[in-house]
């Protein structure tokens, strides 16, 4: 584990990497509207992550009960779930 326990908001943001924050110890964190791709493994191994948050004006991602979904799914199945935190 790092010693990261938040990370700043980045508004021009426009992908977030496979193990972009993983091993990190932080329990939050909120997609920017300009995020247009995340790696379902960016947050791998967060063991206190306990929600992630979308932008409202995001048009591919969005929150729903702290777990991030594709925007254009329609929750039929698990491969609309984009991050499901750990905690």
């Amino acid at each position: 584990m790092t010693g990261i326990t938040s990370i700043p908001y980045f508004p021009k943001l426009s992908s977030i990497g496979e193990c972009a924050f993983s091993k990190t110890n932080i329990t939050e964190y909120l997609v920017p509207a300009s995020v247009v791709e995340i790696s379902p493994k960016a947050f791998d191994d967060c063991i206190k992550f306990e929600n992630i948050y979308c932008d409202e004006n995001n048009e591919e991602y969005e929150s729903l009960n702290g777990i991030l979904v594709d925007k254009h799914g329609v929750l039929t199945n698990i491969n609309d779930i984009v991050i499901y935190p750990y905690a």
